[in-house]
């Protein structure tokens, strides 16, 4: 965050973020690109502990479940397939 050149304000919000909230402002702004959405929210995934993959799971759902339910299901699939 240091050497980006955000205004100070901007820092300070972004060092105030939670990693899940900041990765849900993510996913919005590539949420136009399917490829590059499908990229982070895998990267995601393999980022939060289970807690958090669930509440991100469900707010994916809320928020794009009309229109990218089957690639979210498939992400979090192929990460519990991983793991087990």
């Amino acid at each position: 965050i240091e050497n980006m050149n955000y205004n100070p304000s901007i820092k300070i919000l972004l060092s105030m973020m939670t990693t899940l909230a900041y990765i849900e402002m993510i996913l919005e702004k590539v949420s136009f690109d399917t490829n590059l959405f499908e990229k982070e929210l895998t990267k995601a995934i393999k980022t939060l502990d289970k807690n958090d993959r669930n509440e991100l799971f469900l707010w994916c759902e809320h928020q794009f479940g009309d229109s990218k339910m089957e690639l979210i299901n498939q992400c979090f699939n192929i990460q519990k397939k991983l793991v087990a």
